[in-house]
């Protein structure tokens, strides 16, 4: 009897495949979207225009001097990589987020959206480095230590992070208090993608974000701040978008969001004993400056949260008895603008997505009940 062996992609191929269900101007959602599963509380991106390609320098050898490429995009949040991100950031398929359904993408096959801009993904946090190639013949992401690096790797890096989100010569002594990511551009065609990318594109992927960036934080329970930079010769901001109010409302109102995430997490998914709702009222202000320059706006707004418990209906109970591995939670937000009146709304999955003409519900690539 003979046998034919399982043919398994190779790993561009299944990189390209996943490329095909990401669009590249929902990257910064994306990594929004790993920093808030990550419990942080503020996200930056830094669009990095100074030039430098290292000479001659070959992955094998060197794979910090390799990467360490600009223009890049920088990206920055406060919060810090556990053991299980480490491992799920370098998975292909699985992510911790698997076992966690209330989390919306640590590090699961969006973050790997990055891979329509750079080849060479860095990552730092605490005082790891790794470093990605998805095109090399090892197909491993080596971590370095930042107290091993030597002088020239660490120059390499002063060169272009120095002073970009609290990046400096002390971090490789006491390490990086957050996570920050280095993109640097692809600018010739690679085995992993035909499309390049330059100032042109960054900028196309910075407005898409501004027209969305008022809502953008409003079914979020821990990033209450989100800025964008570029850095030529000086770092110059382009917008925010945070939550503002009175400094004790503010603290009830993490308090409440906290003590709901922590509740539902109990639950695992499943229906609750009861139903758990919670009702926040909150101000968003968002500002743009530079080439992306508006008028500061202020929306008043309230947004209900509500996790489903064991008195819904009998088809709801019924599906989650049929289906013990379902891994998606029975939870729903709804956000209404106080600030001016509204006939039309928009229904997307966590976060919004893009709208397409004549449609009012965004492209849906995340499963909900």
């Amino acid at each position: 009897m003979a046998n034919n062996d399982f043919i398994t992609p190779s790993l561009i191929d299944q990189l390209r495949r996943l490329l095909e269900q990401y669009s590249y101007d929902q990257i910064l959602k994306e990594l929004i979207q790993n920093a808030e599963d990550g419990g942080a509380t503020k996200i930056n991106f830094v669009f990095v225009q100074k030039q430098h390609t290292p000479k001659k320098v070959k992955w094998k050898n060197s794979p910090i001097l390799y990467a360490m490429k600009g223009p890049a995009l920088c990206v920055m949040n406060d919060g810090m990589f556990s053991d299980a991100d480490w491992k799920g950031i370098a998975s292909l398929q699985g992510s911790p987020k698997e076992n966690d359904p209330l989390k919306v993408g640590r590090f699961g096959l969006g973050f790997k959206s990055v891979f329509h801009i750079t080849d060479n993904p860095v990552i730092i946090s605490g005082l790891k480095l790794m470093v990605m190639n998805p095109q090399a013949e090892t197909k491993s992401a080596p971590v370095f230590d930042l107290n091993d690096l030597d002088r020239e790797n660490q120059m390499a890096m002063l060169n272009l992070v120095d002073g970009i989100c609290g990046f400096s010569e002390e971090t490789f002594q006491n390490g990086y208090q957050g996570s920050l990511f280095w993109f640097p551009l692809r600018s010739e065609v690679s085995e992993l993608s035909s499309e390049t990318y330059d100032e042109r594109k960054i900028k196309d992927i910075f407005n898409g974000f501004k027209l969305l960036a008022p809502s953008i934080l409003l079914f979020l329970k821990e990033i209450e701040s989100i800025e964008l930079f570029e850095k030529k010769n000086q770092l110059k901001k382009l917008l925010e978008v945070s939550l503002v109010g009175d400094e004790d409302d503010m603290i009830k109102i993490r308090t409440k969001k906290r003590d709901f995430r922590k509740e539902i997490q109990n639950f695992k998914g499943k229906l609750a004993p009861s139903a758990v709702p919670l009702s926040s009222k909150f101000r968003v202000r968002c500002k743009g400056f530079a080439w992306m320059e508006h008028s500061a706006t202020e929306e008043d707004w309230v947004v209900v949260d509500y996790y489903q418990g064991d008195g819904g209906t009998s088809e709801l109970k019924n599906f989650f008895q049929s289906n013990p591995n379902w891994s998606n939670s029975p939870y729903v937000s709804v956000g209404v603008l106080l600030s001016k009146q509204v006939i039309s709304g928009n229904i997307y999955c966590f976060l919004p997505l893009p709208f397409t003409k004549g449609n009012k519900t965004a492209q849906m690539r995340r499963s909900t009940v």
